[in-house]
């Protein structure tokens, strides 16, 4: 986002200032604000429940489930059904028929699809959430920060962002993530307008970090074959 903006050879004839400084520190607080919200929704998507359940009390449940199945109650039903309609059993036990609906014969997902997907729109709009919380804390920030601050100091600031690489870099991989990121979506949704704002601001916040990811990812790959 940088890039955008004209360069001056002296830090006193920098143009722009004010929005130069602006557009960087509400950029900067919308991607941590981004980190924050993806490492939330990941804690809240992990089920500790589940967890302690399987780890610490499995072999309860697996008796309590062996008993049920061949319990002396259970097992001349079970023996008779098999034994006397072995046809049906087969029918009812296919594997095949797991996956579709008899009604509608559509795909069905496995459970574990359904829940990784479930989780991954979790997370998206918690990171949408995070970003959004990130850039107006800095709204308010900034203002509070640079009050009564002369035009030469914002120029500064704004200069040395403009000349700094890695900064220069940051915002211009961000900026192709962010639009890539809204792009995909767009196009996978038929519009923007329908998917939320929390959707649309949790894929901007995505795209943002995998932008800057990928051109950390060149930068490696770049000075390893020089």
């Amino acid at each position: 986002m940088s890039a955008l903006f004209p360069v001056a050879e002296y830090a006193e004839d920098q143009r722009f200032a004010g929005t130069i400084l602006t557009t960087h520190v509400l950029h900067r607080g919308f991607q941590s604000g981004a980190v924050v919200g993806a490492a939330v929704g990941a804690l809240r998507t992990v089920p500790f429940n589940s967890m302690y359940s399987s780890i610490l009390r499995p072999r309860q449940k697996h008796n309590s489930a062996i008993e049920g199945a061949f319990s002396a109650s259970n097992r001349p039903t079970t023996l008779k059904t098999v034994f006397s309609h072995p046809a049906a059993t087969f029918q009812a036990t296919r594997p095949s028929r797991q996956f579709f609906s008899t009604t509608t014969s559509q795909l069905r997902l496995p459970v574990n699809a359904q829940s990784t997907t479930a989780a991954s729109a979790k997370i998206l709009r918690s990171t949408g959430v995070g970003s959004v919380v990130g850039l107006s804390a800095m709204a308010i920030m900034l203002p509070m920060m640079m009050h009564g601050k002369e035009e030469i100091e914002w120029q500064d600031r704004s200069y040395r962002l403009l000349h700094n690489r890695g900064q220069v870099a940051v915002d211009t991989w961000s900026l192709i993530g962010m639009t890539t990121a809204i792009g995909l979506g767009a196009i996978r949704d038929a519009g923007v307008v329908k998917q939320g704002w929390r959707v649309v601001a949790g894929r901007l916040g995505a795209g943002s970090l995998i932008g800057v990811g990928a051109g950390l990812a060149v930068k490696q790959l770049t000075e390893a074959n020089l």
